[in-house]
């Protein structure tokens, strides 16, 4: 059975990890902002 890497995100910065360790994926982000609000922390 062969695995595969879905990457259900917009970010850049996990795309680019990703890419980094010679990973083969697809990119299929959610269909929602993910903007965070003004009062959100990044954690």
């Amino acid at each position: 059975m062969t695995s595969r890497i879905v990457l259900a995100s917009r970010s850049p910065r996990r795309k680019e990890i990703l890419e980094k360790l010679g990973l083969v994926f697809e990119i299929d982000p959610p269909e929602i902002d993910e903007t965070p609000r003004e009062s959100e922390n990044p954690s």
